[in-house]
């Protein structure tokens, strides 16, 4: 008996199914005007369906491409369309949490890398704009998941990152930025460095850390045995950008 493998976002995991099952799937597909895959020795999408219910198909795949995916010629793989997209995914900006790392290394520099997972996002966009805390603040690279993304600047401290194209169907929307700021940008206080308290986007929580890289000649003011420490951390049901100021706890080493 054939059986078809049935997969994507459309139904969240992999089902087998007889002829006579997915030639139900497929009509309901028809029905609900979705777009489905065929992987045989081709690979199309419906594109139209005429008014006798005929549907016509277009190759999306080259034979290259498609040889890669057969590893079981007695099977016919299938891939559902886009899923629709709950209401609360749905949103006017990004949003979602980021924790930060600082990482103060030698040379007086701070290195940070924020990881940012995304909760809510526009309906449909390709591209996704943060804005740095400090405008003398430099970005270094951005990854979505294991993707390097491309991005622009916009104005000191702001850019705008390209999204990879089939970022929505991803499970997870992890995105991590790693970007560059001179300790002397921080305002001093006392012994101590304070910094401003800014998410690149908004956030429902955040949180920083300091890193102290070895031989940087700084300790932390608390407990100089520790290389590193959580100085703030916050949290809300509502989405915000900023939240006020802290200081890093940190104070040079005192050399005798």
């Amino acid at each position: 008996m054939s059986r078809f493998i049935i997969c994507g976002p459309l139904l969240g995991s992999i089902h087998s199914f007889t002829f006579a099952s997915f030639t139900l799937f497929f009509r309901l597909c028809q029905f609900s005007g979705r777009q489905i895959a065929l992987f045989g020795h081709y690979v199309y999408r419906t594109v139209k369906t005429s008014e006798k219910g005929k549907v016509s198909f277009t190759p999306v795949l080259s034979a290259e491409q498609l040889a890669e995916l057969e590893s079981d010629p007695d099977f016919i793989r299938i891939i559902s369309g886009s899923r629709q997209r709950p209401r609360y995914e749905i949103a006017s900006e990004f949003t979602g949490h980021q924790t930060d790392e600082w990482h103060i290394i030698a040379l007086d520099k701070i290195v940070v890398h924020s990881h940012i997972t995304l909760t809510r996002w526009p309906e449909e966009t390709a591209f996704m704009e943060i804005t740095l805390p400090y405008a003398s603040g430099v970005m270094e690279s951005a990854t979505f998941g294991d993707t390097e993304l491309q991005y622009d600047d916009i104005t000191k401290g702001k850019y705008k990152l390209e999204l990879p194209q089939d970022w929505i169907s991803l499970a997870e929307k992890k995105i991590e930025i790693v970007w560059t700021l001179p300790l002397e940008t921080l305002e001093k206080v006392d012994l101590d460095y304070q910094t401003v308290l800014r998410s690149l986007i908004s956030v429902y929580s955040y949180s920083l850390t300091t890193v102290l890289e070895a031989d940087n000649g700084f300790e932390y003011t608390k407990d100089p045995s520790k290389q590193e420490f959580v100085p703030f951390t916050w949290n809300s049901h509502k989405a915000n950008r900023d939240f006020g100021s802290c200081g890093l706890t940190i104070q040079k080493v005192e050399i005798d």
